[in-house]
């Protein structure tokens, strides 16, 4: 499951969207990511990697929306175990 916050009305000249993904792979995500071949992109903050809180990145001001979404199903994707 992917969320995405929008930073506060009077952040939202220096602070990029917010993406938190819940996932079922335990911590250390960023790296099994980059393995899957969809790496956190340049310039996106790691808030956090945990195996039970999930991934929470900070994205730069300038990214659109629609980089952030397609980023965030490709990796939401890879992060998704087998049935």
């Amino acid at each position: 499951m992917t969320t995405l916050m929008p930073p506060k009305k009077d952040r939202s000249e220096t602070e990029g969207v917010t993406v938190g993904l819940m996932h079922p792979t335990g911590g250390k995500a960023v790296a099994r990511l980059a393995e899957a071949g969809v790496p956190v992109p340049d310039g996106w903050m790691v808030r956090q990697d945990h195996a039970r809180r999930g991934l929470l990145l900070r994205t730069p001001v300038a990214v659109s929306e629609l980089d952030v979404i397609a980023w965030s199903v490709r990796a939401g994707t890879a992060l998704c175990r087998p049935r």
